[in-house]
């Protein structure tokens, strides 16, 4: 990405876990057009229209719920679809 195209979101302080990386990271995520554009340690502020500061908060990309139960509760074809809603 191109450093001087403005993010619509800028994430600040998110403690980053990526799949296959042992360590979990502390970096700032920069958003354009609903996905992550920018993931580097230390991104401007000025960078965004909007910031939000993430406090250390854990960032999963790519998984929308990090806790979930499918197919503990039953067989994994039927819990599959939510935990919440069931086609019926």
């Amino acid at each position: 990405m191109d450093p001087t195209t403005p993010l619509d979101l800028v994430i600040k302080n998110v403690r980053l876990v990526r799949p296959r990386r042992p360590e979990v990271e502390t970096v700032d995520l920069g958003v354009k057009d609903g996905r992550f554009a920018l993931i580097a340690p230390a991104i401007p502020a000025a960078g965004g229209a909007a910031v939000y500061d993430a406090r250390g908060r854990l960032g999963f990309p790519g998984v929308v719920d990090a806790h979930t139960h499918v197919g503990i509760y039953g067989p994994l074809a039927e819990d599959a679809g939510s935990e919440s809603w069931r086609p019926r």
